[in-house]
């Protein structure tokens, strides 16, 4: 499988690592949401964050929205999670190794976005 967008999430993977260099682990997922904010400023990557997306259901627009935690590139999204260990059915839909961060392939909404990372 071809990895969409692959220098874009080569910095996004980056940043994040960045953080995690910075700050290490144990905290709420609120605080990696802030502070990769801040990091992705600083790489001069374009990101928008907790923006609401309509979701279809074979062509009708959904009442319930999808709010990922950070859309970058305007195609990349980025779903954070603070566990304190990886379960093996989370490592298991994941391509990419790193701490806290993985990628997952098995998100395919029909919105703009078209790459997910976790």
């Amino acid at each position: 499988m071809t990895l969409l967008y692959k220098q874009e999430s080569y910095k996004i993977q980056g940043a994040i690592f960045e953080v995690y260099k910075e700050i290490g682990t144990g905290y709420l997922e609120t605080i990696y949401q802030e502070s990769l904010e801040k990091e992705l400023a600083l790489s001069d990557i374009p990101y928008q964050a907790q923006k609401e997306l309509t979701i279809h259901y074979k062509g009708v627009p959904l009442k319930q929205t999808y709010k990922p935690d950070l859309i970058c590139y305007n195609n990349i999204i980025i779903e954070l999670k603070a566990v304190h260990r990886t379960k093996s059915s989370q490592r298991d839909r994941t391509r990419t190794p790193g701490p806290n961060t993985k990628l997952y392939e098995s998100y395919q909404y029909k919105t703009r976005p078209s790459s997910k990372l976790l």
